[in-house]
């Protein structure tokens, strides 16, 4: 039987991929501290609450795993964006012990990483070979990119020298029931069901996309093949919404409800950049392992409305 070892399993991709290898037959270990997402048991999933800066505890783990998945982060701008030096140190010594173990115990692994990486080059869609264009240093907006971007150069730097058998993805807005309103469709999922303004950072022609989770796992769990070894890919979806029609989505099918803008500064404060477009090139994925998003996003907005409806204590 196969056997995956999660790091970061814990987590909203992490809690929906912990479901999709047990669904097909492996056993599973996750490697989180925090407290699962989804509180599921199954006697081929075993739970670690160990945290991957304890080199000896990862080490045993990564040895008797078949591969790797390294979701381990900080996930999203607004979580990091007060502790940036925290999360910049965390991300590094993480990032290294997972590569470090994989490639003394010669396991096949697969990093996570993000869109934020790509800043703001202007040249969208992004493909994978796109420059990497971040702003300033003095902005702590873009430490949380900044230090995915080292994990990716560490990734590649350790398959070149070393031949580390690793593939980098970068996810683009993934999101689905269950995910924390700190993200952008939950929370006016349950603005709207609570009967709350939906609220707007800045003007909402920030144009996304967004990517259930269902699919993204499955092309998680598909790009373990050899073939992806020392690749960057893209995951996400190119039907492109802005963030004023998006949650205009969220208000039909919930019936009616407001909306308001708040400025970025008084979201963040004066330091604060935003990206007005984020849409990623999809070749490299179909020529790898023929993937394509299947759930449209009326399906992923309706799925997370009946959840946060469920969430309500009456």
């Amino acid at each position: 039987m196969a056997r995956a070892l999660i790091v970061g399993g814990a987590g909203f991709i992490g809690c929906y991929l912990v479901e999709r290898l047990l669904d097909d037959g492996w056993s599973v270990v996750t490697l989180d501290p925090a407290k699962p997402v989804q509180d599921l048991t199954h006697e081929r999933l075993e739970r670690s609450t160990n945290n991957a800066t304890d080199k000896r505890s990862l080490e045993f783990q990564v040895s008797s795993a078949d591969c790797v998945f390294h979701l381990a982060a900080h996930v999203g701008v607004d979580r990091t964006y007060g502790h940036v030096a925290h999360t910049i140190q965390e991300h590094l010594e993480i990032d290294h012990n997972v590569f470090e173990a994989c490639l003394n115990y010669k396991k096949p692994v697969l990093y996570t990483s993000t869109s934020e990486v790509y800043g703001k080059n202007p040249n969208i869609p992004w493909r994978e070979d796109a420059d990497c264009c971040l702003g300033p240093s003095t902005r702590g907006r873009w430490s949380y990119a900044a230090s995915k971007l080292m994990g990716e150069h560490l990734a590649l730097a350790m398959h070149r020298d070393y031949d580390l058998n690793v593939r980098v993805v970068r996810l683009f807005n993934i999101t689905g029931a269950g995910q924390s309103n700190r993200f952008v469709l939950p929370r006016f999922a349950q603005q709207a069901v609570k009967e709350e303004p939906i609220t707007i950072y800045g003007n909402g022609e920030q144009r996304r996309t967004f990517c259930a989770v269902n699919d993204c796992v499955d092309a998680l769990v598909k790009l373990m093949i050899p073939r992806a070894n020392g690749e960057i890919i893209n995951i996400g979806t190119q039907r492109e919404i802005t963030v004023n029609a998006l949650a205009k989505m969220v208000l039909s099918y919930n019936k009616g409800g407001t909306l308001k803008h708040i400025p970025y500064y008084d979201a963040y404060g004066a330091d604060f950049d935003d990206v007005s477009g984020r849409v990623p090139n999809m070749e490299k994925i179909r020529l790898l392992i023929g993937w394509e998003p299947l759930i449209p996003l009326e399906w992923i907005v309706q799925g997370v409305l009946v959840h946060e409806r469920g969430q309500i204590k009456v």
